[in-house]
C-alpha cells in the first residue's frame, strides 16, 4: 500500500501533510546522487494519495506559453505512470481547473463536463483536480486525486485537504525549481573548472610523452565523473572502418569494429556512431529499439553518439550511454556540455591523433 509507504494508517491531517511535504522537498535537494526533480514530482503525487485516501494522484504542469498542460508525474498502487501526455488548457478535468483557476471535480453523481473517459485507466470513478496557483491570476500546474478508497465520493474534508495540499505543493514547486536552477548552475562552474583542468592535464600528458590510449582513458574518465554517465567509450577511424579505441562498462572489448560503409541497421548503436562519423552530427538511438538489447547482463535506456570534429574533420566519435537501472534518458543539459567540453578539447586531441 502506498500508505504504508508513508507510515499512515488513515488520511494526514494538514498539519502532518505540510511536514511531509516539506521533508520531501528537503531530501530532493540533500541527496547527494544526480539531481532528479521528477522523484520530488512523483513523491508528491504518492502523498497527495495518501493524505486523500484515494487509489492515485496525477501532477499535470503548463507549458511556458500558459496553452497547454501535461503530465509531469502520477502514482497509483499499481505503478508509477510514465508522464508525457500533454493536451490544451481546459482539456479534461485537469485542463478545466488551469482554465477556471478553481477547484474542479468529476464525481458519480456529478460527472464533469469537460471529462474523458477514454483516458482513464483503470477507469476513473471521482476525481478532484486542485489547481496551483503562483498568482491569483497564474496557474503552474494541477494536482489530481483520484478513486477515493472504499467510497464513491471524496468527503467534504478531502477536498478542504487538497486545497490546502495544491497551495503548499505551489510553493514546494518553485523551491525545487529554483533549486533546480542553482543545481544546473553550479553544474556549470564545475564543468568550466573540470573542462580547464582535463585541458591543461592532457597538454601535460601529451608534453610528457604518454600513449594515445592512456590519454583518451583519462579524458573518457573525466567526463564521465563530472556528467555522471555510466557507460562511455570513444571510436578512432582507421581505413573504412571505426574502432573502440576506450570503453567504460560498454562490456565491449576494445577493438569493436564498426564498418563506415555498412548499411546494417541491426544494431542501433552501431548506426548512431556509424551516422555520427558520416554525417559529423550528434546522433541520439530510438528508445524503442534499446529496450530489449542486451550487451553482457546489461541493458540500456538511451545512447548518444558525438563526433568530435577538428579542422573541419571527425577525428572520433564520443558514445556515452545511460543503463536501465537508472531509468534514465540522456537530457539535453547533458549533451549541451558534453558537446562543448568536445569541441573545446578537439583541437588538442586532434594533433595527438595526428602525432601517433
Amino acid at each position: 500500500m502506498i500508505y504504508d509507504d508513508l507510515n499512515a494508517t488513515a488520511p494526514l491531517p494538514k498539519q502532518l501533510l505540510i511536514r511531509r511535504l516539506l521533508e520531501l522537498i528537503a531530501s530532493s535537494m540533500s541527496q547527494e546522487k544526480k539531481w532528479m526533480p521528477i522523484d520530488f514530482y512523483r513523491n508528491a503525487c504518492r502523498l497527495a494519495a495518501a493524505a486523500s485516501w484515494a487509489e492515485g494522484a496525477a501532477l499535470f504542469l503548463t507549458d511556458s506559453s500558459r496553452k497547454k498542460v501535461f503530465l509531469i508525474a502520477s502514482y497509483d498502487e499499481s505503478d508509477i505512470k510514465i508522464p508525457g501526455r500533454t493536451f490544451s488548457v481546459g482539456e479534461g478535468v485537469a485542463g478545466a481547473a488551469v482554465l477556471s483557476k478553481k477547484m474542479e471535480y468529476h464525481l458519480p453523481n456529478k460527472p464533469h463536463p469537460a471529462f474523458v473517459p477514454s483516458r482513464s485507466k483503470p477507469e476513473i470513478r471521482a476525481l478532484i483536480a486542485a489547481p496551483l496557483m503562483k498568482t491569483p491570476e497564474q496557474v503552474i500546474g494541477v494536482i489530481c486525486v483520484h478513486n477515493p478508497i472504499d467510497s464513491d465520493l471524496f468527503e467534504e474534508n478531502k477536498i478542504e485537504l487538497m486545497e490546502e495540499y495544491a497551495s503548499a505543493l505551489c510553493d514546494g514547486i518553485m523551491i525545487v525549481r529554483t533549486a533546480e536552477s542553482l543545481y544546473d548552475d553550479n553544474l556549470k562552474l564545475r564543468f568550466e573548472a573540470e573542462r580547464s583542468s582535463l585541458l591543461f592535464s592532457t597538454a601535460m600528458q601529451f608534453i610528457d610523452g604518454r600513449q594515445l590510449q592512456f590519454i583518451l582513458n583519462e579524458m573518457t574518465r573525466s567526463l564521465m565523473r563530472l556528467l555522471k554517465i555510466e557507460y562511455a567509450g570513444i571510436f578512432l577511424h582507421k581505413d573504412d572502418s571505426l574502432f573502440l579505441e576506450t570503453s567504460f562498462k560498454i562490456h565491449k572489448e576494445s577493438g569493436w569494429k564498426i564498418s563506415i560503409n555498412s548499411n546494417s541497421k541491426d544494431d542501433p548503436i552501431e548506426v548512431a556512431v556509424r551516422t555520427a562519423w558520416l554525417n559529423k552530427i550528434e546522433t541520439k538511438t530510438d528508445i524503442n529499439l534499446l529496450k530489449e538489447r542486451r550487451m553482457s547482463a546489461h541493458r540500456f535506456v538511451d545512447c548518444a553518439a558525438l563526433p568530435i570534429i577538428f579542422e573541419e574533420k571527425p577525428i572520433a566519435v564520443f558514445l556515452i550511454m545511460h543503463g536501465i537501472e537508472e531509468r534514465q534518458h540522456i537530457t539535453e543539459k547533458e549533451l549541451i556540455l558534453t558537446r562543448a567540453f568536445l569541441s573545446r578539447l578537439a583541437p588538442l586531441l586532434g594533433r595527438i591523433i595526428s602525432k601517433e
